[in-house]
């Protein structure tokens, strides 16, 4: 029964399966995908940077749709070196699979980090998922469909969390997917909005970050883990760290976002942005200047060399906590 029947197996997982497929699906909704210059029929799969979600893709795959053949191809930066051989026995090894169903190559010239697809040679299973997808609003409307978990698979695929807005964006250029997220966000009560861009994408922005956690959230680690830290007040992001390091000499004695602009020559609202966030992630102290609500001067509260990562930095917050209150 292998690759048969999807649309009577769509629990949660499968639903989710669904979802980032339709977001970032490996294989053409043809049932033909060209690789290499030739076309190759019934692969059927999903392309992630996320080794979570290929690690649960595989278990789905397995598991609800009795797949055993799985395979996954390895993509390279193509500006950067690795050896072939020794980068397929560390993706068997992370991933639980034989070496032999590992193909590792050179990716996209816009490609900047080690990406994954995992995939099954299975025509039957590729054709049964096109007739799903292509059923998806009547499936939503009728609830044969689990449309959290279907919703989570696509900002799985296409979702951003912005730290500035504090909002999840969806993103999609496709029409008939537009109305699948708005249908699925419908059916769990969360506000949003649609816009489109300078390049015709649909952006849909749903500033309930507290009900879209709540209701859906992110399999995918780094998103859940940006969301968490918006909703704990925590909105530094890795670009706030970058500015850090230029405006450490300022901080070392206290400075305000006006005597940085002076300095900098940057935008005071992009001072302020950023000092708010890395304020917010426990990398500054700062202390009211002037008039009341007239502004801050802010002091830097870690050495830089050890704020590499929001991880360390959160590390050393907790431990500067636990001493005060031990003190």
């Amino acid at each position: 029964m292998a690759g048969t029947g999807v649309s009577s197996r769509l629990n949660e997982d499968v639903s989710w399966l669904t979802g980032i497929w339709t977001g970032d699906n490996f294989s053409s909704r043809e049932g033909t995908v060209i690789r290499n210059g030739k076309p190759t029929s019934g692969r059927f799969g999903i392309v992630s940077n996320d080794a979570e979600l290929i690690r649960h893709a595989m278990r789905v795959l397995r598991s609800e749709l009795d797949q055993r053949k799985v395979r996954i191809d390895v993509q390279l930066p193509r500006n950067r070196r690795y050896s072939k051989s020794k980068l397929r026995l560390e993706t068997a090894r992370k991933f639980g699979i034989s070496k032999d169903r590992i193909l590792v190559y050179n990716g996209s010239e816009w490609r900047r980090n080690i990406g994954y697809a995992v995939y099954v040679n299975n025509t039957e299973l590729l054709r049964s998922f096109s007739a799903v997808y292509r059923s998806l609003n009547a499936m939503l409307g009728s609830s044969r469909i689990n449309a959290g978990a279907f919703l989570q698979g696509i900002a799985d695929a296409e979702a951003d969390v912005n730290k500035i807005s504090r909002m999840v964006t969806l993103h999609t250029k496709d029409k008939y997917v537009l109305g699948l997220i708005k249908d699925a966000l419908n059916m769990k009560g969360i506000d949003y909005t649609v816009a489109v861009d300078t390049k015709r994408r649909y952006r849909v922005y749903v500033k309930d970050i507290k009900g879209f956690n709540k209701l859906v959230g992110f399999r995918c680690k780094r998103k859940q883990k940006a969301v968490d830290e918006i909703l704990g007040g925590n909105l530094m992001r890795q670009k706030d760290l970058e500015y850090l390091d230029t405006f450490m000499p300022m901080l070392k004695n206290g400075a305000t976002s006006a005597q940085i602009r002076r300095k900098t020559g940057l935008p005071v609202s992009t001072i302020q942005i950023v000092l708010r966030n890395l304020h917010s992630g426990g990398a500054l102290k700062r202390s009211k200047v002037g008039r009341e609500n007239h502004g801050f001067c802010y002091f830097y509260r870690i050495p830089p060399s050890s704020c590499r990562t929001k991880l360390e930095m959160a590390g050393k917050k907790r431990q500067w906590l636990r001493t005060r209150r031990s003190a």
